[in-house]
């Protein structure tokens, strides 16, 4: 089909987290269910290590490759939050409920089945501001986790 694009980066920074998840969990697991009567300092399993992280890292740089590469239709996305002002529906009972709204989940949920939820609009507003604040927010959190990486080699 070649209409089709095929996320194969995406695809293989899956693959690779979750085989970097297994063996964690595995070198985090198997050390305290292995018997204590011997050295396990050179254990198969924690010379595992490595190999964890390095799956790690060729999904983290995959999974980079693939968000550099696409883009974001912000008008698209402002015209279906107009159009369907429900699917801020959470976030509009959250904000209200961190603002002191005991109420804030059976308000929204009452202007959604009557089907007026132009009301909570302007919560909808205030609840979707975090968007612009997303593509920061992202990069503020691989360059944390950079600088943590960077400091423990």
């Amino acid at each position: 089909m070649p209409q089709k694009v095929n996320p194969v980066d995406l695809e293989n920074a899956e693959g690779q987290a979750e085989v970097s998840n297994a063996l964690l969990a595995l070198i985090a697991y198997k050390p305290e269910t292995t018997r204590m009567q011997r050295d396990l300092s050179d254990s198969v399993v924690k010379r595992m290590t490595g190999q964890a992280l390095a799956h790690s890292l060729i999904a983290a740089k995959r999974l980079s490759i693939s968000l550099r590469a696409m883009t974001v239709d912000r008008a698209a996305m402002a015209r279906d939050l107009d159009n369907h002002p429900e699917v801020m529906a959470e976030a509009v009972q959250l904000y209200l409920r961190l603002r002191g709204d005991k109420r804030g989940y059976q308000r929204v949920k009452a202007a959604i089945e009557s089907g007026d939820f132009a009301t909570l609009s302007g919560y909808a507003e205030k609840a979707g501001a975090y968007l612009g604040d997303a593509p920061s927010l992202a990069r503020a959190c691989t360059d944390r986790v950079g600088s943590i990486l960077r400091s423990k080699t």
